[in-house]
C-alpha cells in the first residue's frame, strides 16, 4: 500500500511575465520590432498579432526580433504567451504591448517674413506649419541652399528666427520636418 501525502513539485505554477515592442516606444515607422521579454519559470514563448493566430512555440529568450505582418498603418497589438518546461508546460496568461505603425511622411510649408517678397533686414521670421496623419511632428531642421548640408534637429514650432545668409540677393529656406516615427518629409521651400 502507498503512504497518501501531498506532493508540491517545482514548475507547476503558470508562469508569469511581460513584453515591450521597441522597449516601449510608443511609435515606430519599421515593421521590424526588438521586443523585451521578461519572465519567471517560462522555458517557451510564443506570438500573435492577433490574439488567435499563434507563432510555434521556441525556446525562452530575453529578445527576440520579430516582423510585424503586412497591412494598413495604425495601433499594432503583440501577444506573448510563456509556458513552462515539461511534463507540467502550464501555460501563462497573454501578455501584450502595442505600438503604432506609421509609415506616412509628415507635410508642411515655410514662409519667410509672412511671404513678404523684400526685406532690409538679414534678421527674418519664418512661419512654420507641418502635419502628420498618425503622429505628432517633433523636430525640424533648416538649410539655405541644396548645396548646402542640413542644419542640426531641432523641436518643432510654428515660427523659427533665422537670418540670412551671405550678401543681397534672392533667398530661399529649406525646412523638413520629422515625426515621432522618424518619418521625415520632403523638402518644403519659401
Amino acid at each position: 500500500a502507498k503512504a497518501a501525502y501531498d506532493t508540491i513539485l517545482p514548475g507547476l505554477a503558470p508562469p508569469t511575465g511581460s513584453v515591450l515592442i521597441n522597449e516601449g516606444a510608443e511609435t515606430t515607422r519599421l515593421l521590424s520590432v526588438v521586443l523585451t521579454l521578461n519572465a519567471t519559470g517560462a522555458a517557451q514563448m510564443r506570438f500573435s498579432w492577433n490574439g488567435t493566430t499563434w507563432s510555434a512555440w521556441e525556446t525562452y529568450a530575453t529578445t527576440r526580433n520579430l516582423t510585424m505582418p503586412a497591412g494598413a498603418d495604425g495601433v499594432r497589438t503583440l501577444y506573448v504567451q510563456y509556458r513552462n518546461a515539461a511534463p507540467a508546460m502550464i501555460l501563462s496568461a497573454v501578455y501584450s504591448d502595442t505600438i503604432l505603425l506609421d509609415r506616412g511622411l509628415p507635410t508642411g510649408t515655410v514662409v519667410i517674413n509672412g511671404g513678404a517678397a523684400t526685406t532690409d533686414l538679414r534678421d527674418v521670421v519664418l512661419s512654420l506649419n507641418a502635419t502628420d496623419t498618425a503622429n505628432a511632428v517633433t523636430s525640424m531642421r533648416l538649410r539655405w541652399s541644396t548645396a548646402q548640408a542640413w542644419g542640426a534637429w531641432v523641436p518643432y514650432a510654428t515660427t523659427q528666427n533665422a537670418t540670412l545668409p551671405g550678401t543681397n540677393g534672392s533667398k530661399t529656406a529649406y525646412v523638413q520636418y520629422r515625426d515621432a516615427a522618424g518619418n521625415i518629409s520632403a523638402q518644403v521651400s519659401d
